[in-house]
């Protein structure tokens, strides 16, 4: 139904597959919503810049703004039907909205204004892109829920009624006329000139388009100026089909399979005790700052004095040291830098290698684990391995950022 599809939800909070997210940040990156860093080119890991490309493109179409993509969902809808080239719903929107009743529980809900009003909130991305055809005239569960989202977006009260002359019948009115006007598939450009306000988007400045323009008849007339001089004009890249996402991006980023993880011990599970979760983005509590923040990385079950095998082929770049509560170094860590630059980094395992050993996956032993008993002074942690990757030249540049582990690990017993 969609040019791409989505398996899993993407979002911070939730864990990533690596060819949903790279689908994504393509889809994103054709309508103008997502710039390919230069540090890393166009990868298949989540980024600060695909969750507020994604911000984006939600706030541009009147989505609620969480950063959030569930498979089905508004977002993902809306996204798949912007990119597929096909018709959208504010084909058959209604340009305008003035129902005779109030609409909601309780009230008359004349059928020729819930048809109309399923039809505008479905062109608004608020209800699926099939309500736009409906002909639902019965004031249900999904439509009630479409008009509170449509309030709460707006911070109105979120009652699902709407009134002839009030608050969410004006919002509503005024984004029919807006959406009516613009068109399906405009893009939120990426670009520091500076812009004129209309309303409340930005749009490009003039001058954007006059350079545009500059540039082509410049390209006309060096094509030209080949021609005559008998010189063959350059070869140019395949170009990508407006309806293929999975085209390849014009950007010189390479894309290869990614190697999955192995497993460090025998039989892994996932810690789960009363000191936390231990998977990838569980909240744990920040006493100092009183506030949650996210694990980072994967808590693997293993026993203490047990061997840790390396997860993936590489040389071994640091011994580190882990501070626990109490600022003592108890525990280490075995550092393994990948070929591509990410690190691997094992917890609370005590070395058995050197810096610059190379290693290979499944087969290398890092060392033993450690007893986490040593710092948890009420025993309710579980001893475990930590596993954590660290992004490729992130930490030189300041700002660690981390790679979910999970979906390399599809031996992992959740």
């Amino acid at each position: 139904m969609f040019p791409f599809s989505l398996n899993d939800t993407i979002g911070s909070s939730y864990p990533a597959d690596p060819d949903g997210v790279l689908r994504t940040k393509k889809g994103l990156n054709r309508l103008g919503f997502y710039a390919v860093p230069k540090e890393y080119g166009m990868d298949p890991w989540t980024d600060d810049e695909l969750f507020e490309g994604l911000k984006n493109f939600q706030r541009d179409n009147e989505l609620a703004v969480d950063g959030i993509m569930k498979p089905g969902g508004p977002t993902h809808s809306l996204l798949g039907r912007r990119l597929s080239g096909h018709k959208d719903e504010r084909d058959l929107m209604p340009k305008s909205f003035a129902p005779r009743s109030g609409l909601g529980k309780g009230e008359k809900n004349r059928e020729e204004d819930v048809l109309g009003l399923r039809r505008g909130l479905a062109g608004l991305g608020l209800m699926p892109g099939s309500e736009a055809a409906s002909k639902n005239t019965l004031f249900d569960s999904p439509l009630e829920k479409a008009i509170k989202a449509l309030q709460g977006n707006h911070g109105l009260k979120e009652d699902g009624i709407i009134r002839p002359k009030g608050p969410t019948l004006d919002i509503f009115g005024k984004l029919l006329a807006k959406r009516g006007n613009e068109s399906p598939a405009k893009p939120h450009v990426f670009s520091t000139v500076p812009v004129d306000k209309k309303g409340d988007r930005d749009e490009p400045a003039p001058n954007l388009l006059q350079l545009a323009q500059a540039v082509k008849a410049e390209a006309e007339d060096a094509g030209e100026s080949d021609r005559k001089s008998g010189q063959k004009p350059p070869i140019k890249a395949p170009q990508k089909s407006a309806n293929d996402p999975e085209a390849p991006e014009e950007s010189s980023a390479e894309e290869t399979p990614i190697p999955k993880l192995t497993s460090p011990v025998a039989n892994p599970k996932i810690r789960n005790d009363k000191s936390g979760l231990g998977h990838y983005g569980a909240d744990r509590w920040d006493k100092k700052t009183k506030t949650y923040r996210r694990h980072p990385g994967v808590d693997i079950l293993a026993d203490a004095g047990s061997d840790a095998i390396s997860t993936t082929p590489g040389t071994v770049s640091k011994l580190g040291w882990v501070y626990d509560k109490d600022g003592k170094r108890h525990y280490r860590y075995v550092e393994v830098t990948k070929k591509n630059g990410d690190r691997v980094r094992h917890f609370y395992v005590k070395p058995g290698v050197e810096v610059g050993t190379k290693v290979e996956a499944g087969k290398t032993v890092l060392g033993k684990m450690q007893d986490i008993a040593i710092s948890d002074k009420k025993k309710e942690m579980q001893n475990h391995l930590h596993l954590e990757i660290i992004r490729k030249g992130s930490e030189e540049a300041g700002e660690k950022k981390f790679i979910d582990p999970t979906p390399l690990m599809p031996w992992l017993n959740k």
